[in-house]
């Protein structure tokens, strides 16, 4: 199996979701540059798919329940899978709670394929979608056929230390492993020259001060708490700034209505679904993230490798992502604004280069496929053993604490050093 004698493996990749998740892509994308073939399987028609020669990517026929993107496999999946896998030398499956994330641990165990699922959240225990009837629903598919797929595959990997005591609720300890996703950091980067730096390498940001939402336009990312954070700063202390949401989702025209109603309409605007938001990083001050339930959230992330300040509300594994910014109570609109306000009079130039070093020494690319690899390696060893890997802890605040990570890091490629 594999390509032999050269270490290269086959990897079946299972992305149950509407959209590519952010560990399909990340280990896609990094294992098939290590030589290593991938073959991805999602539905059809899913968003952010890439092309790479060494990643194969198997569609499979599904709908969606309304709302909450929930995806429902046609029959014929189990036959893709089974044919996937019986090529794979070992099965990554993304998500606890989707039904093809279910039937793709079932089918590896019966075609004898060592298999680990990655879990971000678990909806209705640690994580809320903000409606109580979903959350409802949603915590008792964990405690059914979430805890079934856990029982089915050899590890379970949480994103973050914030999952790992709720994993080991379903899971057997030593089957719980903790690798926090990465980002590619020359796609996400500051991108600048000498003659278009970017805005917070410029020293003070020109009026107005320009804040960004990247995610979805759903309950769950409290969106109306930045609407009223930016009427507290353009308003009660006098910050000419705009907010640009980038994203789509249920409550689009909800919270445009809001921002009319906050009379803050002519400072915010709706970009709607984007594939490539590195140019948004690139050029606005501040990146925002007002949730009350997240898991890793990916963008806090993709906006510092681009040395992009952040904020954002203490929930899930939030607070242990930023390593440039502010972590603030969740449903705190004051707090929100009240940190953008301290960010904008600190140093800019050192808060971008913080933001960078903290992503490019913790969180990239090659760091999270490095520890996907070595698990592959303990997995397909022939005694199987388990184990687990600890990562950095998100520490709770009462107001906002601002980070500023500076601990030198050699950001160049292996081929500059």
């Amino acid at each position: 199996m594999g390509d032999e004698g050269t270490g290269r493996r086959r990897v079946a990749i299972v992305n149950p979701a509407d959209q590519i998740r952010t560990e399909t892509r990340v280990l896609a994308g990094g294992l098939a540059e290590r030589g290593h073939r991938v073959t991805v399987v999602t539905p059809d028609g899913a968003r952010g798919r890439f092309e790479h020669p060494r990643v194969e990517w198997r569609q499979f026929r599904a709908a969606y329940v309304p709302g909450v993107r929930y995806t429902i496999p046609h029959p014929r999946l189990l036959a893709t899978l089974v044919a996937v896998f019986r090529r794979a030398d070992v099965v990554v499956v993304t998500s606890c709670i989707y039904l093809p994330s279910l039937l793709a641990a079932l089918v590896a165990r019966l075609t004898g394929r060592p298999a680990l699922l990655v879990v971000d959240a678990l909806p209705g225990v640690n994580w809320s979608y903000g409606q109580p009837v979903v959350d409802a629903v949603g915590a008792l598919y964990v405690h059914t056929a979430g805890r079934a797929t856990m029982a089915a595959v050899d590890a379970v990997v949480g994103l973050g230390e914030y999952l790992r005591a709720d994993l080991e609720r379903f899971a057997d300890p030593d089957r719980v492993v903790v690798v926090p996703n990465g980002v590619d950091t020359d796609r996400f980067s500051p991108g600048s020259t000498a003659d278009q730096p970017t805005r917070w390498e410029r020293g003070p940001p020109r009026d107005p001060v320009r804040l960004l939402y990247v995610g979805r336009l759903d309950p769950v990312k409290n969106v109306p708490d930045l609407l009223a954070a930016v009427r507290t700063l353009a308003v009660e202390r006098g910050v000419d700034c705009e907010l640009t949401l980038v994203g789509d989702g249920t409550e689009r025209a909800t919270y445009e209505r809001e921002a009319a109603a906050l009379d803050v309409a002519d400072r915010v605007t709706f970009e709607g679904w984007r594939d490539d938001v590195a140019p948004y990083y690139r050029s606005h001050d501040l990146l925002v993230l007002p949730s009350v339930s997240e898991g890793q959230p990916t963008v806090l992330l993709e906006a510092q490798a681009c040395g992009m300040p952040v904020v954002t509300t203490d929930v899930g594994g939030a607070g242990a992502l930023v390593g440039a910014g502010c972590v603030v109570p969740p449903g705190r609109p004051d707090a929100i604004a009240t940190a953008v306000g301290e960010l904008l009079d600190r140093d800019r130039a050192a808060l971008a280069a913080a933001a960078r070093r903290h992503v490019v020494a913790e969180f990239s690319r090659r760091t999270t496929v490095d520890r996907y690899c070595d698990l592959f390696d303990r997995l397909l060893a022939p005694t199987g053993a388990g184990g687990s890997t600890t990562t950095g802890e998100s520490t709770p605040t009462d107001g906002p604490t601002t980070t500023d990570k500076s601990t030198p890091v050699d950001e160049r490629r292996p081929e500059e050093r």
